[in-house]
């Protein structure tokens, strides 16, 4: 049905994002990349919500939240591996698996925090499946398909605002690492 038109469309357009951002990667650095790609999540999030009586906007704001959903999954990881060679820099140990171990970690805490979310969410709207749905769970959902993630997304723009490994700073990083 429409649904999975709608997971189609971004899965489509997570995709393309995908295989476009090292090209925009290469032109602003990951930090930018990933700003703007959560920057495409937040905004279509926030217009679907405000707009969600369309189904053209609803499939238009799905491929513009998926061309950003990909690559800031991408980039996320690419930042990660850039903190191993910066802590070995800063603190002369150099620990991926750490690092690696403790990303992973809070993947797996925030899925299960977002998971429980949508469940609890979704109790207290008394969502029952296959059947016609009661205008509170039907604005549940729509919160969960679009505010929801546009607030993640601010969340994360606020935290990598003060992500200090740029591009000048990571080559630095590299060439004093070299000289050791």
């Amino acid at each position: 049905g429409l649904a999975g038109l709608f997971f189609v469309i971004q899965g489509v357009a997570g995709i393309i994002g995908a295989i476009i951002a090292p090209q925009i990667i290469k032109k602003i650095d990951k930090k930018n990349t990933y700003l703007i790609a959560s920057a495409l999540v937040f905004v279509s999030s926030i217009i679907w919500f405000f707009l969600k009586g369309s189904l053209p906007i609803a499939f238009v704001m799905a491929a513009i939240g998926g061309l950003g959903m990909i690559p800031s999954a991408i980039v996320s990881q690419a930042m990660a591996a850039d903190i191993v060679e910066y802590t070995q820099w800063k603190n002369g140990v150099r620990g991926p698996g750490i690092i690696t171990s403790v990303m992973a970690f809070v993947i797996k805490i925030g899925s299960a925090i977002g998971g429980a979310m949508i469940g609890y969410m979704l109790a207290w709207a008394a969502y029952v499946p296959d059947i016609p749905q009661t205008e509170r769970s039907i604005n549940a959902i729509n919160w969960l398909m679009t505010l929801f993630p546009g607030v993640m997304a601010i969340i994360t723009i606020i935290i990598i605002a003060f992500y200090g490994l740029n591009r000048d700073m990571y080559t630095k990083i590299c060439s004093d690492l070299n000289t050791r």
